[in-house]
């Protein structure tokens, strides 16, 4: 076996490994490797590696440090050879070829879908809803990094669990995404890194992308509050609310924006609010990624249900056009006309879609009703019903702000974050 260190960055070297299998690149990913020092024996034999992460500083592994680790792989074979030896001397017939056991993978943990809550993985039964319990996408414990609570919410790409970063004791909450491709869970790593360099007082945090046998997670902040869609589950928003509440969201995506960053997932279920009852915009970097991965899959464009308008846009066929449909349903109604009709993506984008949350959030319903066909048809048209219809009685300001904002015809439109901000700051004062 070779001494030499291996570069394993997957990053970096990840098309450069192709002999690798899907198990082994699948441990590469989850322990985030950038480099293997192999402990070799004297006479060949590969014993155990040495493997290390990105440097807590950030800087690069020198070549200082790659002579480092190999002299302590080095030492570490020295005195395997040595226990080996020993072993031998004493007669009790092991040595250095017996294999040694390999660990098993970590289980899932046991789920009740009744009330969302983990147990491990022995477990048969909820002792809360006395139901079954099934198994979980993601473990009890990742050993050292964080133990799972219960499932939060579930969506077209993924489930949100709310855990305990064990090495700091606080709530996060960690959405799990469908098994993907290397390659995008690479992009997956990257994209997140990028977005949770972006800092704003109404944006949620991203600390880290881990990953479980293979499968991505994006470690964020946990809001105790619950979402905006919970809140419209039960009430309307008054208006001085809502307005606020835009101009707190308009402001986040300028940040966004700023940075070259698309949210292109604005909707209810994506605002949180924290402990003080701050809103912050929540799954923002990480949407491109994913409608990039529904693009690779199939779309509904054969047969009677096709969905017209749909093959433009790259919506994945997860089974049936009924399970397409539920997982379109929560995104499709915030989609501007733009979006339906396939143009490249822009930020006016993000600031259709936020304009559509506010309508919601004052009229208690989404804009569009009626099949997906018929929303998918009434987006395209720009067909938006007057909100005087919606919630009579509001100010004429308000019903001419929506008018404007969601019109036909993009130049009668905000044309900026920063404008849709300033337009909404200017109705909270005169409402």
């Amino acid at each position: 076996a070779s001494r030499e260190p291996l570069e394993v960055d997957m990053e970096k070297a990840g098309r450069q490994l192709p002999h690798l299998s899907s198990s082994d690149r699948d441990w590469l990913i989850d322990g985030a490797f950038h480099l293997l020092v192999p402990i070799v024996s004297f006479d060949g034999v590969l014993l155990g590696v040495i493997a290390m992460g990105e440097k807590k500083s950030g800087l690069p592994i020198l070549k200082e440090d790659r002579q480092l680790l190999a002299a302590i792989a080095n030492s570490a074979a020295l005195a395997l050879e040595v226990q080996r030896l020993r072993r031998e001397g004493a007669g009790d017939g092991s040595s250095i070829d017996t294999p040694i056991p390999s660990l098993p993978t970590a289980s899932p943990a046991q789920e009740c879908f009744g009330c969302g809550r983990l147990y491990l993985p022995h477990n048969q039964t909820c002792p809360t809803c006395e139901r079954e319990l099934e198994p979980a996408l993601v473990p009890y414990v990742m050993p050292g990094r964080f133990r799972f609570e219960r499932r939060l919410g579930a969506g077209g790409m993924g489930v949100v669990y709310r855990a305990v970063d064990l090495s700091l004791s606080r709530p996060v909450a960690i959405k799990t995404m469908r098994r993907v491709s290397v390659d995008d869970a690479l992009r997956l790593r990257r994209e997140a890194r990028a977005a949770a360099a972006v800092v704003h007082p109404n944006l949620a945090l991203i600390y880290l992308v881990e990953s479980w046998q293979g499968n991505p997670m994006l470690i964020m902040e946990y809001l105790e509050k619950g979402t905006l869609s919970d809140r419209l589950s039960r009430e309307v928003l008054a208006p001085q609310e809502t307005l606020a509440l835009g101009a707190a969201m308009a402001s986040a995506l300028e940040k966004l924006h700023s940075a070259n960053i698309l949210h292109r997932d604005l909707k209810p279920s994506n605002i949180g609010y924290s402990l003080d009852g701050t809103p912050k915009l929540m799954d923002f970097g990480i949407a491109r990624l994913q409608f990039d991965i529904r693009r690779e899959a199939a779309v509904l464009t054969d047969g009677p249900t096709a969905v017209p308008g749909l093959d433009s846009m790259g919506w994945a066929n997860m089974g049936t056009p009924a399970t397409a449909s539920r997982q379109l349903v929560g995104t499709l109604h915030y989609l501007s006309p733009e979006a339906v009709h396939g143009l490249p993506p822009d930020p006016t984008f993000d600031l259709w879609s936020l304009t559509a949350v506010l309508y919601e959030c004052l009229t208690g319903d989404r804009i569009f009703r009626g099949t997906l066909a018929e929303v998918m048809s009434a987006i395209g048209k720009a067909e938006i019903p007057p909100l005087s219809d919606r919630r009579p009685g509001c100010h004429p300001m308000l019903v001419d702000f929506f008018f404007q904002a969601l019109h036909a015809d993009r130049s009668r439109r905000p044309v900026s974050a920063g404008e849709l901000r300033e337009q909404l700051e200017f109705l909270k004062q005169k409402v």
